[in-house]
């Protein structure tokens, strides 16, 4: 799995020679420990948030059967990849209306309709919190046959 590095930056104001406004080079850091007030935070279990305070709402889209066939249930898993749920909303996207959603356990659910055969029903989903939205989800795309 392919784990996110957060980077912050600081109130500073940084000049290179040879460095274009507004580029950093990575690499360069306070000590060479993460996490030492360096502006980089590793990726890690703790649980413990980042020195920021913002909470990485990157999320991961699953569907129980890409597959199906008319009248069965999908069911979609919303989940974030850092394993933290706390006052986290999840949405998806299109936002259908025959999607049953419980927005705080990252589910949606629907049933297939014998229309929805031949079509890709394409969906998404993002996490939210007080701070705002994530990015949305990698795609999940459903082919209903009969």
């Amino acid at each position: 799995m392919v784990r996110p590095v957060r980077f912050a930056v600081a109130a500073m104001s940084l000049a290179f020679a040879g460095v274009a406004p507004g580029c950093v080079e990575l690499g360069l850091v306070a000590d060479g420990r993460p996490g030492s007030g360096n502006g980089v935070s590793p990726p890690d279990d703790s649980g413990v948030e980042p020195p920021n305070g913002e909470v990485d709402l990157s999320v991961t889209l699953r569907v129980s059967n890409p597959t199906p066939r008319a009248n069965e249930q999908v069911t979609l898993t919303c989940t974030l990849m850092n394993g933290r749920a706390e006052n986290v909303t999840f949405n998806f996207q299109p936002a259908d209306g025959r999607l049953v959603v419980d927005h705080d356990a990252g589910t949606a659910s629907f049933i297939v309709q014998e229309s929805d055969v031949g079509l890709a029903l394409t969906f998404t989903c993002t996490a939210s919190d007080e701070n705002g939205a994530g990015e949305p989800s990698n795609p999940q795309i459903i082919i209903a046959s009969s």
